[in-house]
């Protein structure tokens, strides 16, 4: 029923007693298979609409439905079916496949009106056929003349009036007018246009998300249409957005037309981003002050994605201390042109983690922060050796260096000569639960060569507990060779410090 199929329907419904569940005629009503649910509905099926189909659940791939759908029927047939309640949402799936005919056959049947919500999916949908047709239904409901549309006269700001039964006949939340903010969506979108038609009905769907938005997909035009016609203006988001969505000319005009300054945030995004024009630019006015919010537990480090309606695309701004977000990436133009801007050992962790040896260099011998042990773990997840040594041999970490640890994870990276460097560093420490330890971790991962290396050169002996983890992880190479050489020990390990060493 989900995927269509009527005649596999009619079939065991005529020939089987297992019947079905009302994920039937649910998944038929939002898959839009009419024929399907007239059927279902003429066989005593009730229609309830909380029920949320997940096609993945059944293991059914959905290139095998039926390609032919009708959602105007389905909503025809369920408006014409006594007792079938219509919810918003099989109305919001009719509209993105057939945005005015669904929308016309809504409003002219008086199924359901055109709610902020579903006012919110047109807009995102884009079809301004549908826009123009929804806001002359709302105009009109509210007694206000369609001739909005088309005058650019000025019309005091007004809230559409809210249909009690509507939002109690949804499953989203804030779908009261009073929270619109349909010409943000259009805003971020791209869609002057729209944004324009929304001004001159007067409205009120436009905060200053509207302009920060537009900064971050670097609508200029809809930024200067925006400021000239509206109020609202925009924070200092507009500002940290243009900067992360890489905008120059949109970051000029805002400091030099809006008055923003640069944000810490927008510079850390500015560096990693390794714009060194950006960044120029950015160091040359003035910095907003920080505000510390005492219960950022990340102090202002954590990237923050902020997620935009529709097809936009999301807004990844780069927190915390440019440096370190410069480092992070390699860009050692930017490094060296921040000298006088603080940094952390971040900044050193980063690099030996993406690769970046150059950048190493530069700050160990330029900068004055270091690393922690972190930059040595970075190196050995990332196989490279190169770091590694460079990092040990100039003494980059002033504190203990945990080499055992070091020699487990390197047992888990197929390079030999990274394992044989971590190793000297023990300089023939070796206690058996390293030895079985570093065993256990090439088998569990599947590394022959690691394993025989292990075995054969520096005689770590092999465990029925290493065996079984070989086995258990169907690495069947492994577990020949590991049978080969026989059980030459008793395990010193136990689960609990095998698990020990991953953290």
């Amino acid at each position: 029923a989900t995927f269509g199929h009527l005649e596999v329907v009619k079939f065991l419904n005529e020939n089987r007693t297992e019947g079905c569940t009302k994920l039937a005629l649910q998944g038929a009503v939002r898959k839009g298979y009419v024929k399907v649910v007239e059927h279902l509905l003429g066989h005593g099926e009730e229609y309830i609409t909380e029920i949320f189909i997940i096609a993945e659940y059944y293991r059914i791939q959905c290139h095998r439905s039926v390609h032919k759908k009708d959602y105007v029927g389905v909503l025809r047939c369920l408006s014409s079916h006594r007792g079938a309640v219509i919810k918003d949402g099989i109305i919001l799936v009719a509209i993105k496949v057939t945005p005015l005919p669904a929308l016309q056959f809504v409003v002219k049947r008086e199924i359901h009106g055109i709610t902020k919500r579903i006012f919110d999916e047109i807009i995102q949908i884009g079809d301004k056929d549908a826009i123009r047709y929804a806001l002359e239904a709302i105009l009109t409901e509210n007694n206000k003349p369609l001739s909005l549309l088309d005058t650019d006269e000025a019309v005091d700001p007004w809230i559409p009036l809210d249909n009690a039964d509507y939002p109690a006949r949804s499953v989203w939340g804030n779908n009261e007018w009073s929270h619109s903010k349909a010409m943000d969506i259009a805003a971020v979108l791209g869609d002057l246009d729209t944004v324009k038609l929304l001004h001159r009905t007067g409205i009120q769907c436009c905060t200053v998300g509207a302009m920060n938005d537009a900064a971050a997909v670097g609508r200029l035009d809809i930024l200067e249409w925006l400021h000239t016609h509206r109020t609202e203006g925009c924070t200092d988001d507009a500002m940290t957005y243009a900067i992360a969505g890489d905008h120059y000319d949109i970051v000029k005009w805002l400091h030099e037309v809006c008055g923003l300054n640069c944000t810490k945030d927008g510079l850390s995004s500015a560096a990693y981003n390794g714009n060194i024009d950006m960044v120029k630019y950015l160091i040359s006015i003035p910095m907003i002050p920080e505000i510390v919010d005492p219960d950022d537990i990340l102090r202002g480090g954590g990237n923050l994605s902020v997620g935009a309606p529709g097809n936009a695309p999301s807004i990844n701004v780069f927190c915390g201390i440019a440096i370190d977000q410069a480092a992070t990436n390699g860009h050692i133009d930017i490094v060296q042109l921040l000298k006088d801007y603080p940094a952390t050992t971040n900044a050193m962790d980063r690099a030996a983690y993406n690769g970046h040896l150059d950048m190493i260099k530069y700050l160990h011998t330029k900068r004055s922060e270091g690393c922690t042990a972190n930059a040595y773990s970075g190196a050995l997840r990332t196989n490279r050796l190169d770091i590694l040594k460079y990092l040990v041999t100039n003494k980059c970490y002033q504190g203990t260096i945990d080499f055992k640890k070091f020699c487990y994870d390197a047992a888990g990276q197929n390079n030999i000569d990274l394992v044989e460097y971590c190793l000297n560093q023990l300089q023939g420490n070796f206690t058996q639960n390293l030895k079985q330890s570093m065993m256990y971790k090439a088998a569990m991962t599947g590394l022959l060569d690691i394993v025989k290396w292990l075995h054969e050169v520096k005689g770590f002996a092999s465990t029925s507990m290493i065996r079984e983890i070989a086995d258990t992880r169907g690495h069947k190479n492994v577990l020949r060779y590991l049978t080969t050489i026989g059980d030459c020990e008793e395990s010193v390990l136990d689960s609990r410090g095998v698990w020990a060493l991953f953290w």
